[in-house]
């Protein structure tokens, strides 16, 4: 039994009358008891409300009177406050955000960034700085209840054990108090690992990240994670996507993203886990562009290695109409990478197997699609037939660099090509070489969906904060 169950039923107790009650009156410091803040997490990570113009220092700050009062709406008890969109959030966190949520009854957790994605301001990638500031700074708000690191299995070059234990003693010198939680997916929770870091945790967020259209394997999921933590007394939250992962091909829904979270929270009622937590959702509703709903999916899966030549493809062979003056083939793509990291996966279009063109992913923004024509007259005049492809191709191998490629609305001159829309699942030759995949994708767009998603985790979260425990 972990400490979680020892508390819930204290703990949730409190967070029905803070929540109800709002735990603190507007115009004075009252900040949530400690009970509280340990058990019953019905948490939200980032997605903050911006103001709308920049300030005098040129950053865009923290609205937090907007972001807190979204949260209050969702019935929220807890915020994991990213810092990372602007070199002011650490600022805006310090001085405005922590004792307005203090007096809204929410606790906070400090989420930073590790050096796979550099950098949270202003202490970068000194963890040990970053654990004494932030313990400091919970002596003045009593809110601020804890700190979470993401992706941290994939920066264990940096986090060390020896690293790991010295950040979490900073902090506990500083406030015995004060908890500390990596992000660790699917498969970081080995008996190997957990005995190595374990003793310098205080528990974990686990993102669900296996499907984003059904969650039945989520149950099993956590059936395995926390008999694996319970030998080593350590807590968990669960993270339930609310808006895009990369590699996803479609947003969840609202229905998905209620059905998961209802997981979680009967699995909080029964003390099994310390709470949940959405991933980013949208606080300032904006209607979603449909795009193509129907395409071809290219994917590379996160924390997976691939070589350098590792694919994945879907190729056709088409007849050539000979008495055509030109051939061209129009398409819209789009990549789920923002602009980063350089050298490793290449989107290409292929002729008879040679590349007439590629784009490294790293080149174009995320999640736009980008309009693409070609002149192949160069590339097919004089031949009958001829293989098109579409490829995600790894010029160098990569360890966890997750990706997701996507194809739509082909259009071609001189030639049929079987299938242009991928509204069915004919037509293409889908291969790969390693661990990607490539499959047909369509979903049921919702322009509504943030504010559905929204209004589902309101509801949830209502009831579970109204709810008498243990029932």
């Amino acid at each position: 039994m972990t400490r979680t169950a020892r508390l819930l039923v204290l703990g949730l107790a409190v967070v029905s009358a803070a929540a109800l009650a709002g735990c603190g009156r507007a115009g004075g410091p009252a900040e949530p008891p400690r009970a509280y803040v340990q058990a019953g997490i019905l948490a939200d990570y980032d997605m903050e409300i911006r103001e709308a113009e920049p300030r005098s220092d040129g950053s865009r700050h923290v609205d937090s009177a907007a972001t807190i009062a979204r949260l209050k709406e969702a019935h929220a008890t807890t915020y994991f406050y990213l810092v990372y969109h602007e070199r002011t959030d650490w600022a805006d966190l310090e001085h405005e955000f922590l004792a307005a949520a203090g007096r809204a009854g929410i606790a906070v957790w400090v989420y930073l960034v590790p050096p796979s994605e550099c950098c949270s301001e202003p202490y970068r990638t000194d963890f040990v700085r970053w654990a004494r500031e932030i313990a400091q700074l919970s002596l003045r708000h009593p809110n601020l209840v804890g700190w979470a690191m993401d992706d941290f299995s994939s920066n264990l070059a940096t986090f060390t054990p020896d690293y790991t234990r010295a950040m979490h003693e900073a902090a506990r010198r500083i406030n015995p108090d004060l908890r500390f939680f990596p992000v660790l997916y699917h498969d970081d929770f080995a008996e190997a690992f957990l005995a190595a870091y374990a003793p310098h945790f205080d528990g974990a967020i686990f993102p669900y990240t296996v499907q984003f259209d059904r969650f039945d394997e989520l149950d099993d999921a956590l059936d395995r994670i926390t008999a694996r933590l319970e030998p080593f007394d350590l807590d968990l939250v669960l993270m339930i996507y609310a808006t895009k992962m990369s590699v996803a091909p479609y947003p969840p829904s609202a229905e998905y993203v209620a059905g998961a979270l209802g997981i979680g929270l009967e699995r909080m009622r029964r003390g099994e886990i310390l709470g949940v937590t959405t991933y980013a959702m949208a606080k300032a509703f904006e209607r979603e562009e449909c795009g193509f709903a129907h395409h071809l999916s290219l994917t590379v899966p996160s924390e997976t290695a691939t070589r350098a030549g590792d694919f994945v493809s879907a190729s056709q062979a088409v007849r050539l109409d000979p008495d055509a003056a030109r051939y061209s083939l129009r398409f819209f793509e789009q990549d789920s990478y923002p602009i980063g990291t350089a050298g490793y996966h290449f989107k290409q279009l292929l002729v008879d197997g040679e590349p007439i063109w590629e784009s490294d992913v790293a080149s174009d923004p995320a999640l736009s699609w980008v309009e693409r024509s070609f002149d192949l007259t160069p590339h097919l005049e004089g031949k009958s037939e001829a293989t098109i492809a579409f490829r995600l191709h790894d010029k160098k191998g990569v360890t966890n660099f997750g990706i997701r490629v996507s194809i739509a609305a082909l259009s071609a001159t001189g030639f049929s090509v079987a299938n242009p829309a991928f509204t069915e699942k004919t037509g293409w030759t889908l291969a790969a070489r390693g661990p990607g995949s490539a499959l047909y994708s369509s979903y049921v767009c919702d322009p509504d969906r943030q504010r559905r998603v929204f209004e589902a985790v309101r509801d949830l979260y209502r009831h579970a904060a109204t709810a008498r425990p243990g029932t």
